[in-house]
């Protein structure tokens, strides 16, 4: 399920058109709008409805549209809220002016750190 096809959007479109298209689709399928049709397209709806609202929730937040065009990308096997849940553990960071600060003059010799291994008693 891609969340751009639901509401009819690209990738970048900006959030007033997709703000305009979810407004356009809820007056289509909002489940206060489907009075007189039978049972079972009022289920289409409702699931139309659902799928409407999962896509605005996601697109219409800048963060979370990021984390989705980030799995869209990644071409990962697994669904979108899934990949989410555990998207703290598959992104790595460099922060290089860290590693500048750190790489000291007072930094030890080779030789001391032997000396320090061969000093350590169990």
């Amino acid at each position: 399920m891609d969340y751009y096809d639901i509401l009819n959007c690209a990738p970048d479109t900006p959030i007033a058109q997709i703000h305009s298209e979810y407004r356009r689709l809820a007056l289509q399928y909002h489940p206060d709008k489907a009075t007189n049709i039978s049972q079972q397209q009022q289920s289409k709806h409702q699931q139309k409805w659902n799928d409407v609202q999962e896509a605005y929730n996601v697109l219409s937040d800048p963060v979370q549209r990021a984390q989705y065009n980030r799995w869209r990308t990644s071409r990962l096997p697994l669904g979108f809220n899934q990949w989410k849940s555990r998207s703290h553990t598959m992104h790595w960071t460099f922060d290089n002016q860290r590693t500048i600060a750190d790489k000291t003059d007072s930094a030890l010799p080779p030789q001391d750190l032997y000396a320090m291994f061969r000093s350590y008693q169990i």
